[in-house]
């Protein structure tokens, strides 16, 4: 059983500390990348408001979620801003994840299936269905995966 299905890594963008500390975190959590490979991770960077007090660019925190293939989000909290996107995001989020893992689980079954036949018939019409599912999957997965189109980190609605 999963304890958890999201982990949100927050700094403030007055604080450079807040936000060393959040790359220490990634850096340290991308050593166990099975582990956390199916997990919705979200990059908060907080206080946006503050412009004037502001440290960490939002470059930096794009950057920095581009790099662990993270998504990427700015809010206030003072303020309001962003904070609904951020809580829908969390929940789509977690949801094309969960469809994730069950289109990787479904992959994996087909490709580990052993179809055994007593005729030739038998055999080839098993071969096809299997070849029609795996092709299928293998379009779904790229297209979760993002492997036919690269998508934005700060897009919380897509994979």
């Amino acid at each position: 059983n999963e304890k958890f299905a999201a982990v949100l890594f927050m700094y403030s963008v007055t604080d450079k500390g807040s936000f060393e500390a959040v790359r220490k975190y990634l850096s340290a959590m991308a050593c166990d990348y099975n582990k956390f490979s199916k997990l919705a991770i979200i990059l908060v960077a907080n206080k946006s408001d503050l412009v004037r007090s502001r440290v960490v660019s939002t470059n930096e925190g794009k950057f920095l979620a581009e790099a662990f293939q993270i998504k990427y989000i700015e809010t206030s909290a003072e303020i309001n801003h962003n904070i609904n996107e951020l809580l829908v995001g969390i929940g789509k989020q977690i949801k094309l994840k969960q469809e994730q893992q069950m289109l990787l689980a479904s992959n994996e079954t087909l490709r580990s299936c052993s179809f055994s036949s007593s005729s030739s018939l038998a055999h080839q019409n098993a071969t096809l269905v299997k070849r029609k599912h795996s092709s299928f999957a293998q379009k779904m997965l790229q297209k979760l995966l993002g492997k036919s189109k690269r998508k934005s980190c700060d897009n919380l609605f897509v994979p």
